[in-house]
């Protein structure tokens, strides 16, 4: 580590969360430099960044979650059968599909960073909840597909946005529990890889997700980089 890592406030996350927090960054300020107190600090660092991990050991910070970036090839993709039956065809969400989904996607996401004990259950609903609205009216992620059983009830869905000409990132995949296991999931991300293709997907899964980390190493997906947050509340 050639210097220390500079840390800046996250804008967004300060005012959604209604308390400062500062994360690493290429342009702010050291850790000495900060404001004192009433303030959370996080830090996401590569696994392989041993000397910055120590660094962040010694100021205080402790280990919260680990990542796990994927990506496939869109030729992959190509070459693996899709549709699933019961299912009717993937369209984008609607503004109904959204309201039925509020207060239904938090519990999705059990392993999310944003998590005890830096963040309760109610501020980890609210922010999936928020993203689900923001994908909607195409912030921050741009596309927003849903899959309903044949009664038209919200089965899963996926959010993206086109990072590059290449590549594609999602943002969320999620399968409500009654439909897991059917192939939701996949015909998803292959009805999103029709639509981007010749791009390829990435995506971030936490690792304590085993089931999805196997679900995408079924579908190609390769590991890109491992990552793990490290957090210190300065709030109390």
């Amino acid at each position: 580590m050639s210097h220390p890592p500079l840390f800046a406030i996250n804008s967004w996350e300060s005012e959604f969360f209604s308390r400062p927090i500062y994360q690493i960054t290429n342009e702010g300020e050291s850790l000495e430099y900060l404001p004192k107190g009433g303030k959370l600090l996080c830090a996401k660092v590569r696994a392989s960044d041993i000397d910055t991990i120590d660094y962040l050991h010694s100021e205080g910070f402790h280990f919260h979650k680990g990542d796990m970036d994927f990506f496939v090839s869109s030729r992959n993709l190509s070459a693996i059968n899709k549709r699933v039956n019961n299912f009717l065809p993937i369209t984008s969400a609607s503004e109904s599909d959204v309201d039925s989904m509020v207060n239904r996607v938090g519990f999705l996401y059990e392993d999310s960073r944003f998590s005890a004990p830096y963040f309760c259950r109610k501020e980890r609903d609210k922010f999936y909840d928020k993203w689900i609205e923001n994908a909607f009216s195409k912030q921050f992620d741009t596309d927003f597909l849903v899959c309903r059983d044949i009664t038209g009830e919200v089965a899963g869905f996926i959010t993206a946005r086109k990072i590059s000409n290449l590549d594609v990132r999602i943002g969320l995949l999620g399968v409500y529990p009654k439909y897991q296991g059917l192939g939701v999931a996949k015909n998803l991300i292959l009805t999103l890889h029709d639509i981007f293709s010749p791009a390829n997907l990435l995506v971030a899964t936490q690792i304590e997700n085993t089931n999805a980390i196997n679900f995408y190493s079924k579908l190609d997906f390769k590991l890109r980089s491992t990552n793990y947050w490290f957090y210190r509340n300065d709030s109390i």
